[in-house]
């Protein structure tokens, strides 16, 4: 399963690289951690492992993800770390996205289909509805925040 966020700035003239620089990684680190909030407040907490692939995300924009497992679960925590990655991409100047992939399998399983108990190696308890939506979801909270980012606000310098 993969996630891909990207926002790009075009016109970039050379006075204003800088600005357009920050501006895009600033509006791309946000958007991720939106993200990440929006999927961790989907997925449910049983052994650790799903909510543990967040992490890489989380950690490179800043975003705490709160990772345990209960009490009468497995602790499945490093599978979720091990069966998943994340971060920030730079595409170019002004160009910035960010990713998260993950193949423990049943966090795909949940995410992509109507789970019925005791199937798939799953137990009852670890099963909310399925499937649980939580990219789609992210991707809409992403796509609103998008929506109203205004324009960097440049200015131009007296040159002389």
């Amino acid at each position: 399963m993969r996630f891909r966020g990207n926002i790009s700035l075009i016109a970039m003239p050379d006075d204003y690289a800088g600005e357009y620089e920050r501006f895009a990684k600033e509006t791309i680190e946000k958007a991720a951690r939106i993200w990440v909030r929006t999927a961790a407040d989907i997925i449910p907490v049983w052994s650790g492992a799903s909510m543990a692939t967040l992490e890489a995300l989380g950690n490179a924009v800043g975003e705490s993800v709160s990772v345990f497992s209960l009490w009468e679960a497995p602790d499945r925590i490093s599978l979720g770390r091990l069966n998943s990655s994340g971060g920030l991409t730079r595409h170019g100047p002004g160009s910035w996205g960010f990713y998260y992939e993950t193949q423990l399998r049943y966090l795909v399983i949940n995410e992509t289909q109507r789970v019925a108990p005791r199937t798939h190696g799953l137990f009852g308890s670890l099963r909310e509805p399925t499937p649980y939506n939580f990219r789609v979801k992210a991707d809409e909270a992403v796509k609103e925040y998008l929506a109203k980012v205004p324009a960097p606000k440049l200015y131009l310098s007296n040159r002389k």
